[in-house]
């Protein structure tokens, strides 16, 4: 009888904690597992429990150890591997991640999740092929995985194969319809790989819902450009760079938008209001070198890409054009230093 009791009260104290922890007050939730802890010291959910509000405090070393003594009495946790992997995940320890990952997919092979993040340390050590085989073995563990979809058509679209791209994140539209991270990424590769039509239904979609998106806003007039609807194009920037007064590409695409209309005034004007939001940023000394080349302005081109390599030391393109300029102006040997 009174162990029933004893067990009642525990599973009490359990759900106050966890209750605790959805409302992220972790201090309030780790005192609660401590005092189970300390009267039933095998209570592996309650080590679970410690780590988790440990975490949220921000203590991922005192996290990592509660996890361990929740493993040293129950090895057969998953769950508890994924979590682990996370802490060193998010240490940027990729190594120790990887292992946290690959011992949770051992203890359950259909662990759709553990998969995803294996791929993504992989991803992120730039092995592409490997990431892409686990992404694949998670949507086969889990085929309503929408997040391992997302991430698979993600990881294409970075190596610029847009065809399966698409065909991922096609799937995941499907699997999860609500998640507007979906159809933002499906219309980002649909626009790169040339069908605007399309890319420009998945942004109004996205914009519909969330209007204060400024990059969506800036990808949907960059779609709206391909299809020479400069009005539309043109819009969409303006409404990114009000939503986002300080973002540079929208300015650089802005200024492409009317030099392709001739309007080389305004291109100018744009430009110049980005440096004087971001007066240290080369590409916009760049854009206006090229404004001045193409008009035969060679000094100020110079100095426009003179100022684009002091900016930016690494920037290949602000040396050749300096190089270019200074090779039309007939000083041979300083383009050659240059080029």
């Amino acid at each position: 009888m009174l162990q029933c009791i004893f067990l009642y009260a525990q599973a009490s104290q359990l759900d106050q904690a966890k209750k605790a922890l959805e409302e992220r007050k972790p201090h309030d939730a780790y005192a609660i597992f401590q005092a189970i802890v300390e009267s039933d010291p095998d209570n592996f959910e309650a080590h679970n429990g410690m780590a988790k509000a440990l975490d949220y405090s921000g203590d991922p070393q005192g996290a990592l150890m509660a996890y361990n003594n929740s493993l040293n009495i129950q090895p057969d946790q998953p769950e508890v591997w994924l979590n682990i992997g996370n802490l060193y995940y998010s240490g940027k320890d990729l190594s120790n991640a990887a292992n946290a990952y690959k011992k949770a997919i051992d203890l359950d092979p259909q662990f759709g999740r553990a998969y995803n993040n294996l791929a993504t340390v992989y991803r992120d050590e730039e092995n592409y092929p490997s990431a892409i085989e686990m992404f694949k073995n998670a949507v086969e563990s889990d085929p309503d995985y929408a997040r391992g979809y997302r991430n698979l058509g993600d990881i294409y679209t970075l190596i610029e194969d847009y065809e399966n791209a698409i065909y991922w994140l096609k799937k995941a539209t499907s699997a999860d319809p609500d998640n507007l991270f979906g159809w933002y990424w499906l219309g980002r590769a649909q626009l790169r790989s040339g069908k605007a039509e399309d890319a420009i239904q998945n942004f109004q979609r996205v914009i519909k819902q969330r209007p204060d998106l400024f990059q969506v806003h800036h990808n949907l007039g960059e779609a709206y450009l391909a299809t020479y609807n400069f009005e539309g194009a043109i819009d969409h920037m303006n409404t990114a760079i009000s939503l986002n007064p300080n973002g540079t590409i929208f300015y650089v695409t802005l200024n492409k938008i009317y030099q392709k209309l001739g309007q080389n005034e305004l291109a100018m004007s744009v430009l110049e209001k980005a440096l004087d939001r971001n007066p240290a940023q080369s590409q916009i000394y760049i854009e206006r070198g090229d404004i001045h080349k193409a008009h035969q302005r060679m000094d100020e081109a110079l100095a426009d890409y003179s100022q684009a390599v002091l900016y930016d030391p690494r920037s290949w393109e602000g040396y050749y054009k300096k190089g270019v300029s200074l090779y039309y102006q007939s000083r041979l040997d300083e383009a050659q230093k240059e080029l």
